[in-house]
């Protein structure tokens, strides 16, 4: 082979490499630039991982969710549901309509068995008759400083499945909030709706973008029945504060 056979056979192949090489340069400069990123933000102090940034697990004896997934099996969420009137329903703009002194509210649901009809507060009444015990422990469980379902956010394919069974609580207490006002029970319908606003409270930390919907489902439900107790006869000052 001649020199200037070589020398161009040479050429050729920096020609060729240096595609090759710029791919290769290109392959890695993000993953070297990234890590230098990382280790100058840990430097900082800056949180890097799932684990990191997840609230701190909470200890077994402040802990209510176990004690409140336990109290929800004992509701009997879809009859109190389908029983119990409309909390803010709006009669005329800017205006809602009262319930301590309604008798009867069309519904559609179980209770009626699908049917268009009317429902009353003894229906509700029998309809959460199941649900007393449930309330009541649920009422305990919420008296504990945290809310923990030790979500492990980790996971590709996390499990939340204490969303739904929280919701149908709120609602339970929504229910008997009102059929509490409705009986003039001042106290009852105050321990419903702390608890009502405590289990929205208590949900503030979970880190998933569903949990928090849930959560503001949960305290916007509350509105209705504390707009129904300020019309509602036999308040005190304390119980107003309290309400507050």
């Amino acid at each position: 082979m001649t020199r200037a056979r070589k020398k161009a056979f040479i050429i050729g192949g920096i020609v060729l490499a240096l595609p090759v090489l710029f791919l290769i340069e290109e392959r890695f400069r993000g993953k070297w630039a990234l890590a230098k990123l990382k280790l100058q933000l840990a430097a900082k102090g800056e949180k890097l991982t799932v684990e990191e940034c997840r609230p701190p697990f909470a200890e077994a004896q402040d802990n209510c969710h176990p004690d409140l997934m336990s109290a929800v099996t004992l509701i009997t969420y879809n009859s109190a549901s389908d029983a119990a009137p409309s909390a803010l329903r709006m009669v005329a703009p800017g205006k809602a309509r009262v319930l301590y002194s309604l008798k009867e509210w069309p519904v559609v649901g179980s209770v009626t068995k699908g049917k268009p009809t009317n429902s009353n507060w003894l229906l509700l009444e029998t309809a959460l008759a199941g649900s007393t015990q449930g309330l009541s422990l649920a009422r305990m469980a919420l008296s504990k400083p945290a809310f923990d379902a030790k979500v492990q956010y980790s996971m590709r394919n996390f499990q939340i499945p204490h969303l739904a069974p929280v919701k149908r609580l709120a609602q339970c207490l929504n229910a008997d909030a009102l059929l509490q006002l409705h009986k003039r029970n001042a106290e009852g319908t105050l321990d419903d709706l702390e608890s009502h606003l405590r289990l929205a409270a208590l949900m503030r930390d979970e880190c998933t973008l569903i949990s928090q919907l849930v959560r503001i489902a949960i305290a916007s439900m509350a509105i209705g029945p504390s707009w129904q107790a300020l019309q509602t006869p036999g308040w005190d000052d304390g119980h107003l504060g309290r309400l507050q």
